[in-house]
């Protein structure tokens, strides 16, 4: 699946996001290896966005098929913009 930038249009890497951006946080390396065999719910569990946010990655509330997008859901009808700069 292809997932761009709804500011600038470049691509993001997704299959970074989904298996390795997790080593950017301030997660221990086992523990970031043990939320990769996480189901896509609990990857999402308050605690690791916080963790995400930290380090520049925010998701919106909702996901579906286990797709995990980094965006951040504003305003009334679901305006999505990115959360990261760069």
């Amino acid at each position: 699946m292809d997932v761009h930038c709804s500011t600038c249009g470049e691509p993001w890497d997704v299959d970074h996001l989904r298996h390795d951006a997790i080593f950017e946080t301030d997660l221990s390396h086992e523990e970031a290896e043990t939320w990769r065999e996480l189901s896509p719910g609990l990857r999402l569990s308050p605690r690791y966005r916080e963790k995400f946010k930290a380090v520049g990655w925010e998701f919106a509330l909702r996901f579906s098929m286990g797709c995990v997008a980094p965006v951040v859901a504003s305003g009334e009808g679901g305006l999505i913009t990115p959360s990261r700069e760069g």
